[in-house]
């Protein structure tokens, strides 16, 4: 059946479905709306240059930093410190805990009363511009950062003038270092005092410990204790080993066994070929069928003799129903009882891998203990011999730092010195071109790039190629241009292959029907449905072309008005008889009388759709009539095209389309939405109607440009052609 018949999709059509989104491609954004993305641009950085001028003319602001160094920590206090030496996460520790020294309220609120702040008769201008709250306002506007990988950091301060802003951040460096040599040598008393109080307590410590561990050995055989528990590990392992195989079996039946349920509550569970047979071989279901044949038998004995509507036929006809159903409550019957046997083996397995779990639990556990008292002896012993090591280490060094300490407070030795002084600033560092220009011109692509992205997001018209074979993934037969932008075209469109062969729409119709060759190579393909997915998109034109073409390329070609509602054929091809194909499926003698040849064609003929109204069309698409009519034209033709009506409107089409080898569906361009061509899609498939590809009809190349340049390059080489005709 034509149903069923596969033909390959051309190579060109095929879609990718890597390719495949419902959001606009990012790279077709930006050229089909480059226009109103590149004023985006210039206007957001001409925005960003204006706001930084009136900045650094009416409100900069100006910073001046001094220069910190960390020195290494004095080791040794009688030699002198070595460059480069320091550990670097002790220097970076250190470094962060200046950051917090600097900025603590006891450092800024005495720098607040130094004479670079105010004095008793005078004040600075940042301090005037502050003094509801200078110390709040202070702890705002002092920065103290590191530098990356270096052993120095920076104190700065932002203010409205250059000379200022240096000698407040002097002022402040200058009682951070009197203050931090103040603390240090409180410090350093502080520490010797708890260093001496530590080194006895950790002294009391280590001879406790000796004392203890002493007696511990001398009550507990260590050495036997740990071979005792090596033996009890390694059985302990290989319990645990079979235990958690038999958990995995145990989960594994489990799971089998809930599957088992699911499938028998829902009637799902597959039984095996020889349950099926039994079911079969059943007694009651064998007299069940065995009654049916009989009673087709008779049937088919009264069929001779009756019409299929005597009542005596629709009496066998329910007791024919009547068998069926109930050999079919007997299977069901059959087929409960085999699945909840089924489920009973399944739970019988479940419970012995169970059991064999449930006695490798009870054994592990008791050697789990086993080992745990072992376990609690030897660590106990460990971790005293560990805990009197560690307490000697520390008084070792505890020792050690009470003679450094001691030699410590004989010498003046900080880690922090000034490196650089805070100097007048030469520029501002604020505003920065750097932050504001790249920046309007950043917000100004992202806003452009934005609106036009959400332009195109909420456009669902299908015009172009790739809003067909990427978004909507369909296959693309091909497209057809728009007449206007043809400059080379003449006469009318629906014979344009006849009427104006040079011109870029007669083109791309020999482009589809190469591809509709290329599909028809090797296979039985010989019907073919073309209609438009909704009105005016041009069905009748693409047929009209393809049957030319077909037909100028030696092939014999039938075309037929399929469009009951409204007719196009006779219009296009004024020698189709007024007699056409419902007049023919009515009475299947007038085919002959229906078709006529096409004058200029000698292998093109035509129907058209007949005298008959469009009322009941459905029906004698669906008869029996019509089935013998294509079929004895499929044996007359090389190929028979159907015109047929909008696929979205009537059921004609989707229909006809069941019964073809292929449809075409036909889009124009910028008219119908996604979610139309999805629709018919999905009706097609409902049929299993075989779409072969979509056809783009009428585009044009004004707006993103899409085309332009496929017809800049035809007519381009067009002419080269002709020239080269003239010149030979």
């Amino acid at each position: 059946m034509s149903q069923s018949t596969s033909v390959p999709v051309p190579p060109m059509a095929v879609r990718s479905a890597a390719a495949a989104s419902d959001t606009p491609d990012l790279l077709y954004v930006l050229r089909h709306y480059r226009w109103l993305i590149i004023a985006g641009v210039i206007l957001g950085t001409l925005a960003g240059a204006a706001i930084w001028f009136a900045l650094r003319r009416y409100n900069p602001e100006w910073t001046a930093n001094a220069v910190f160094q960390v020195m290494p920590p004095q080791v040794n206090p009688v030699a002198r410190p070595a460059e480069g030496v320091q550990n670097a996460d002790d220097t970076a520790r250190f470094i962060r805990r200046q950051v917090l020294y600097i900025t603590a309220d006891r450092v800024l609120d005495k720098a607040l009363q130094s004479k670079e702040f105010r004095t008793e008769s005078w004040q600075s201008k940042w301090f005037a511009a502050n003094s509801r709250n200078p110390s709040q306002a202070l702890r705002k506007a002092v920065d103290v950062s590191p530098l990356p990988n270096t052993d120095v950091f920076r104190v700065s301060m932002t203010t409205r003038d250059p000379q200022e802003s240096a000698n407040l951040v002097n002022a402040i460096g200058r009682v951070y270092m009197e203050m931090l040599r103040q603390d240090q040598a409180e410090d350093e008393a502080r520490r010797m005092s708890e260093l001496n109080a530590l080194t006895k307590k950790v002294g009391d410590t280590v001879k406790d410990l000796n004392e203890r561990l002493n007696e511990f050995r001398n009550t507990h055989d260590i050495a036997a204790m740990t071979a005792t528990h090596n033996i009890a590990m390694r059985t302990l392992d290989a319990l645990t080993t079979e235990f958690l195989r038999s958990e995995r079996d145990l989960t594994s039946a489990k799971a089998g066994l809930e599957n088992v349920k699911k499938q028998v509550e829902a009637g799902t569970l597959t039984l095996s070929a020889d349950m099926e047979a039994m079911i079969e071989n059943d007694p009651t279901v064998r007299s069940l069928e065995n009654q049916k044949l009989s009673l087709q038998s008779d049937k088919e004995v009264l069929l001779s003799r009756v019409s299929p509507q005597h009542e005596s036929i629709r009496a066998i006809d329910t007791r024919i129903a009547t068998a069926t159903r109930q050999a079919e409550d007997q299977r069901s019957k059959l087929r409960a009882a085999a699945r909840l046997r089924m489920q009973e083996n399944a739970e019988n397995v479940f419970k012995s891998i169970q059991a064999a779990e449930e006695d490798l639990r009870k054994r592990r556990d008791e050697k789990e203990k086993e080992v745990r008292d072992l376990d609690r002896w030897l660590v106990q012993h460990a971790q005293m011999v560990e805990e009197l090591k560690v307490n000697q280490d520390i008084l070792n060094n505890l020792k050690s730092n009470q003679t450094i300490e001691a030699l410590k407070m004989l010498t003046d030795y900080s880690r922090v010195r000034l490196f650089t002084e805070a100097r007048v600033p030469e520029e501002p560092s604020w505003p920065k071109w750097q932050m504001f220009i790249p920046g309007g011109f950043l917000i100004g692509l992202l806003l452009s790039y934005g609106l036009g992205y959400l332009l195109e997001l909420t456009n669902t018209r299908v015009r172009t190629p790739r809003d067909i074979t990427r978004t909507m993934q369909l296959p693309l037969l091909g497209f057809v241009p728009d007449q206007q932008d043809d400059v080379n075209h003449v006469g009318e469109i629906s014979t344009s292959i006849r009427t104006a062969p040079t011109s870029m729409i007669a083109e791309s119709f020999r482009l589809i029907r190469g591809q509709l060759a290329a599909a028809q190579n090797g296979h039985n393909f010989n019907t073919l449905l073309v209609a438009s997915i909704a009105p005016g998109g041009g069905a009748t034109t693409v047929a009209a072309n393809l049957a030319i073409g077909m037909a100028l390329n030696d092939s014999k070609v039938l075309l037929i008005d399929a469009n009951f509602y409204r007719p196009g054929v006779k219009a296009t091809f004024k020698e189709a008889p007024v007699i056409g194909l419902s007049d023919v499926i009515a009475d299947p003698s007038k085919l002959d009388s229906a078709i006529a040849p096409v004058g200029d064609i000698d292998k093109l003929h035509v129907m058209s759709a007949g005298t008959r109204n469009s009322a009941g069309t459905g029906e004698m698409l669906e008869s029996k009539s019509f089935r013998e009519v294509l079929a004895t034209l499929k044996g007359r033709y090389d190929m028979v095209i159907f015109d047929g009506a909008p696929l979205s409107l009537v059921g004609d089409s989707i229909s006809l389309g069941a019964k073809v080898d292929g449809v075409i569906a036909i889009v124009r361009a910028g008219v119908i939405s996604r979610g139309t061509i999805a629709r018919v899609r999905e009706q097609l498939r409902a049929v299993r109607a075989n779409l072969m590809g979509i056809v783009l009809n009428a585009a044009q190349t004004h707006g993103a440009g899409y085309f332009k340049e496929n017809y800049r390059t035809f007519y381009k080489y067009a002419q080269q052609k002709e020239t080269a005709g003239s010149a030979s």
